[in-house]
């Protein structure tokens, strides 16, 4: 077991500790917003169509919702580092349905308010808390043997778990420092059509979700076998397709900003607005999507001091940074800002990982799997670019979908071990669609 734990005993008195301190700050943050929230009403919104009271308590019962996230988190991480993969993607799924589709049915059914989404979305949290700590008590071992708990192991485990909070802070921080900044220095419709551009933005982000899900537990099982040279081999291998799917989803979104979101809302005015943000806020997930992997060589490895001072030091650049341009530069400016803070990161952060982590491969790792992975995607959806869309949104939808999947195809048969991949799939479905074939004749 890993972070010096050597049996099941072990490993349950370091999930209640944790529990105890993340619900413990989860509390605490809850707490604050929950009694700053008749400020934050008066004095940072700008909300001129709702009660003042609504407005207070749709935010403290978003506070409790985000407290309670928080603590579920936790329990996906179990759930994730158990390989249970499977299982935390159908039971987070089946919530993200609930919190998207169910609010619709609630809503119409109870009354269109901000305080019943908020309820609702609250209620919706309390039970994924209860379902995920079930399931991961059940997936556990039952605790056997004595606690066992060095003293060298205590510290290092502390040193370990202090960096990823410190960063898990920091990082928070950085995430809504525009949302806050843009929620008072915009007005209500143009942060809605903002928090709408930006929920599309994410996409890229949660295309490289389940990639990152199922290498975390796989990099740390080969750095815990000491087994360096497969892992960084494997490294090397997903950054280049991970690469060539944020880039494609990516430059989708740079080039055809105004007709995805009209496909996606139907709404002009929102469309047109995101011809000047979407783009840039895309390209910044996709580099923070690639930028996740170099992350998780640290921490398979043990070593994350350049990821918690590279993040604060993404910290005090950014969040000065756009304070000042949101407030002068609206959605825009933060944009920019984000986009510059990720290519830094890039640029400066990253090759110091390698030089520590994967001595004398930084330029390799930039030549072969970065700059083909995301340059020939680039190249197949600038040819397309000067194409015109359908009309119809269906139509214009599909066509953008057709779109990535042939810039991402461009990108990862641009390899040989993709191709090789690619050929040994499509003999697989071959043989499987002949069965089928040979069963029905039969």
């Amino acid at each position: 077991m890993q972070g010096g734990a050597t049996n099941s005993a072990t490993v349950h008195h370091y999930l209640r500790r944790s529990v105890v301190i993340l619900s413990a700050i989860s509390a605490l943050f809850a707490a604050c917003v929950i009694l700053f929230a008749p400020l934050i009403a008066a004095d940072w919104l700008h909300v001129a169509s709702i009660a003042p009271n609504d407005v207070v308590l749709s935010l403290r019962l978003m506070a409790a919702a985000a407290a309670l996230s928080l603590v579920s988190n936790l329990y996906k991480g179990g759930l994730q580092g158990l390989e249970r993969q499977v299982t935390l993607n159908l039971t987070a799924t089946t919530f993200a349905a609930l919190r998207a589709f169910g609010v619709v049915a609630v809503l119409m059914l109870v009354a269109p308010t901000p305080v019943v989404f908020c309820a609702y979305q609250l209620a919706v949290s309390v039970i994924e808390v209860v379902v995920f700590y079930n399931i991961l008590r059940r997936a556990m071992p039952s605790p056997a043997g004595a606690v066992e708990i060095s003293a060298d192991h205590a510290a290092t485990l502390r040193r370990f778990s202090t960096g990823i909070a410190f960063t898990e802070i920091v990082w928070l921080a950085v995430l809504q420092c525009d949302k806050a900044v843009l929620s008072t220095a915009l007005s209500l419709s143009a942060y809605g059509y903002f928090v709408a551009v930006t929920t599309a933005a994410y996409g890229v982000m949660l295309l490289a979700a389940p990639v990152m899900q199922a290498l975390q537990p796989r990099f740390a099982a080969l750095a815990a076998a000491q087994r360096e040279d497969e892992l960084r081999s494997l490294y090397t291998r997903v950054s280049y397709g991970l690469t060539a799917l944020a880039a494609s989803a990516a430059i989708v979104m740079a080039l055809f900003p105004s007709a995805l979101i009209y496909d996606w809302t139907g709404n002009r005015a929102i469309a047109a607005w995101s011809a000047g943000v979407l783009p840039i806020y895309a390209l910044g997930n996709a580099l923070s999507a690639v930028m996740s992997l170099p992350f998780l060589l640290q921490f398979a490895l043990g070593d994350i001091r350049l990821h918690v001072w590279g993040h604060l030091a993404c910290a005090i650049g950014y969040i000065p940074a756009a304070i000042w341009l949101g407030l002068h530069h609206g959605a825009q400016g933060t944009g920019a800002a984000w986009l510059a803070m990720n290519f830094l990161y890039f640029a400066i952060v990253v090759p110091m990982v390698h030089a520590r982590l994967l001595p004398g491969g930084h330029m390799r790792w930039l030549l072969r799997s970065f700059v083909p992975a995301a340059g020939l995607p680039l190249c197949a959806l600038l040819i397309l670019w000067a194409m015109p869309l359908p009309d119809d949104r269906l139509a214009s939808a599909l066509m953008l979908c057709v779109y990535g999947a042939g810039a991402l195809a461009a990108g990862l048969l641009a390899s040989r071990e993709y191709r090789a991949l690619a050929a040994s799939l499509s003999a697989a479905l071959l043989r499987f669609l002949r069965s089928i074939a040979a069963n029905s004749v039969g």
